[in-house]
């Protein structure tokens, strides 16, 4: 499966990744800094500089940013879960934080 994580150099993000990175998955990771990922692939760039054509190809994208109410590694492994199931092929998950 292939993944995209947007602000890819967050808290969450990074052990969204190394979750998805350790179950198999092909992950592109996108940030404004240096990476600071174990991602596959690796675009830095603005997240309102992305367009659709930055997207396209990947199955599932996750936008994190802010701090999670549960526990990072917690977060990671359901993000993950919910990744597997397949029940969100082709449809945007946000997580905002506060």
């Amino acid at each position: 499966m292939k993944i995209a994580v947007v602000v890819a150099n967050g808290k969450a993000t990074r052990k969204i990744i190394s979750e998805a990175v350790n179950r198999g998955m092909e992950v592109t990771a996108f940030g404004r800094r240096d990476n600071n990922t174990e991602a596959q692939h690796y675009v830095k760039k603005d997240i309102f500089d992305l367009t659709k054509e930055d997207l396209t190809g990947e199955e599932f994208t996750v936008n994190s940013k802010g701090e999670s109410v549960i526990s990072y590694a917690d977060y990671a492994i359901a993000m993950v879960d919910e990744i597997e199931k397949g029940n969100h092929i082709r449809q945007r998950i946000s997580v905002l934080g506060k």
